[in-house]
């Protein structure tokens, strides 16, 4: 999986969803999730960011943790991939 594009423009995301009034909290863990991919890609064989997905599966996460990892994940798949930034929502919540 490339992750140029991400690498090059994450702090834009970060910076959007800072000016969105997202929580510091909750953009640390897109900024986690985000160092992690950066770190781990070359050495895993992801075509997308349903393989990373899956892959978090594959540690047997709680059903918790793997819904927060689903919201971020298709939060960056679309600014990534679709160049664009949707706000994300985690449990049902709507954006700020």
């Amino acid at each position: 999986m490339n992750v140029d594009n991400l690498r090059i423009n994450y702090p834009k995301l970060l910076s959007q969803m800072k000016e969105a009034g997202y929580s510091d909290d909750y953009i640390g863990r897109f900024r986690k999730e985000i160092c992690w991919i950066l770190a781990e890609a070359e050495a895993q064989d992801w075509k997308s960011y349903k393989d990373i997905y899956q892959f978090h599966e594959s540690l047997l996460l709680s059903k918790n943790e793997l819904v927060k990892k689903h919201a971020i994940l298709g939060a960056l798949e679309q600014f990534d991939v679709n160049a664009g930034f949707r706000c994300p929502s985690i449990d049902g919540l709507s954006c700020p």
